[in-house]
C-alpha cells in the first residue's frame, strides 16, 4: 500500500470509529450511521485495489529486471559489431550496413 494511500485508510478508520462511539453526536452534525458504513465499505475496496496495485508493481519490478538485462544483453554486442562497420567503412557506406549513426 502507497504511503499516501495508507495514510488516508487510516484516518478514515480513526475518523469511523471515533463518530461511530459518538454517534448522536455525528448525527446532530448531519453525519449518519449509512453513511460512516459506506465509507468502510468504500475503505475496504480502497484496500483491495491497493493490495492488487501492489502485486501489480512488484511484477513490473520483476518484467522491467528482465527488459533491462535482455537490453543489457543485446546493446553490448549490437556495439561492437557496429563499431566493425564504423571502422572498416568510411561514413558515408553506414547507412549502405544499417548504421544510422552520423558520426
Amino acid at each position: 500500500m502507497s504511503k499516501t494511500t495508507e495514510i488516508l485508510s487510516e484516518k478514515c478508520r480513526t475518523f469511523i470509529a471515533g463518530m461511530q462511539q459518538h454517534l448522536t453526536e455525528a448525527q446532530s452534525l448531519g453525519i449518519q450511521l449509512e453513511q460512516l458504513q459506506q465509507l468502510d465499505k468504500e475503505l475496504q475496496e480502497l484496500d483491495g485495489i491497493s493490495r492488487a496495485t501492489e502485486a501489480l508493481r512488484e511484477e513490473l519490478h520483476v518484467k522491467v529486471g528482465e527488459l533491462n538485462r535482455k537490453m543489457d544483453g543485446i546493446k553490448s554486442p549490437f556495439q561492437e559489431m557496429k563499431s566493425r562497420v564504423k571502422s572498416n567503412y568510411p561514413q558515408e557506406q553506414w547507412q549502405r550496413y544499417g548504421v544510422t549513426d552520423k558520426r
